[in-house]
């Protein structure tokens, strides 16, 4: 920030070279993951599990599978409370196509987390080495878009290494991320 006569400005940022190419390098493996996680879509049974539960929570029976059978039906509670939210949202489209676009939004965000946390964590431009290793995996792929928790758990883990980077005198003897702080 700069004061002219009393005002402040701010100043314009200059990006170095060296960032530009990082940010690039970062949004191509994030749009190489996109496209090859979308080409491998799929739903695991799991996944329509959870689909059924939140349409009887949007029904307003509540979370389970059938109505006045009241037992715990899912597998991930955290996924149904995502999906819920987006499907109150957006009831004209598709539940199936909101899970599926949802988990590939959480894994896309997992992995810009992570690739976040080694540029934190390095204090400087990074090449997205390890990003890449993750698109060439198949699992990775394959689970982004399953139906299942994978995307949290990769933002959910991804989170506590930028949690990490961000401070180094964090103990590191918590494998499991936090939920509160």
């Amino acid at each position: 920030m700069t004061q002219v006569a009393g005002v402040e400005r701010a100043q314009k940022t200059v990006v170095p070279a060296r960032a530009r190419v990082m940010w690039l390098g970062f949004g191509a493996v994030l749009a190489v993951f996109a496209v090859l996680a979308w080409n491998r879509r799929w739903m695991a049974d799991d996944g329509l599990i959870v689909l059924r539960t939140v349409r009887q929570i949007l029904a307003g029976n509540g979370p389970v599978y059938n109505i006045s059978e009241r037992v715990e039906v899912n597998t991930s509670p955290l996924w149904t409370a995502v999906l819920t939210v987006p499907a109150f949202v957006f009831p004209f489209v598709s539940l199936e196509w909101l899970a599926v676009v949802t988990g590939l939004a959480c894994a896309l965000g997992g992995v810009f987390l992570g690739l976040d946390a080694a540029r934190r964590l390095h204090g400087g431009t990074v090449l997205p080495a390890g990003a890449i290793v993750v698109c060439a995996l198949t699992p990775f792929l394959d689970f982004a878009t399953s139906g299942r928790f994978f995307g949290n758990l990769t933002g959910a883990f991804t989170r506590q290494g930028v949690r990490f980077a961000r401070d180094p005198e964090v103990e590191r003897t918590c494998a499991l991320p936090t939920v509160a702080e």
